[in-house]
């Protein structure tokens, strides 16, 4: 049922969000061999750009000004870590600007969550069953699948390092 619901999730229009609109951009930039840090998207907005900009980024955003201008608080510069700027590079390396391609990502990567928090469950010998408090979260299906909105990538690192102090690894936990 979790993951009909996910699928279903992802070929949806997202519900009064726009985050997504700033990860497609970072994942290109970053893709493109610039660093997302360093130019913010107003930069490169049409009537805005200057010659001092690198022409490469220039040229993509003037490919892709719809996403470009969708960007909420454009003026500043990218402020997510860089594990989600990969994953983001990551996304765009399969399909540039695409949302659904996007949403793919972040299904893998809850797949790999549910298996880690499994793993954790069987570890703390917990019933398995307590996965569907997970797997059906309504909360995580709207703002993951519907919206795009990349929190989960987060969830198998905590999820590993938990994994590994139960393990008794503490130093690699």
């Amino acid at each position: 049922m979790g993951i009909i619901a996910r699928v279903i999730m992802i070929f949806s229009t997202p519900i009064l969000e726009v985050d997504y609109h700033r990860y497609l951009w970072d994942g290109a930039v970053t893709v493109n061999g610039y660093n997302p840090y360093e130019y913010s998207p107003q930069e490169f907005i049409k009537g805005k750009s200057n010659e001092k900009l690198p022409e490469r980024l220039r040229n993509l955003s003037i490919n892709n000004l719809k996403t470009l201008e969708k960007i909420n608080h454009p003026q500043l510069k990218s402020s997510y870590p860089p594990v989600t700027q990969a994953v983001f590079a990551f996304s765009n390396l399969i399909k540039p600007f695409s949302l659904i391609t996007w949403k793919v990502v972040l299904l893998i990567v809850d797949i790999i969550t549910f298996f880690l928090i499994y793993l954790v469950l069987k570890k703390l010998k917990i019933t398995e069953s307590n996965l569907i408090i997970y797997w059906w979260n309504p909360l995580l299906i709207k703002e993951v699948f519907n919206s795009g909105h990349m929190d989960v990538i987060i969830f198998p690192f905590l999820l590993a390092c938990f994994l590994l102090y139960l393990s008794k690894k503490y130093l690699f936990s």
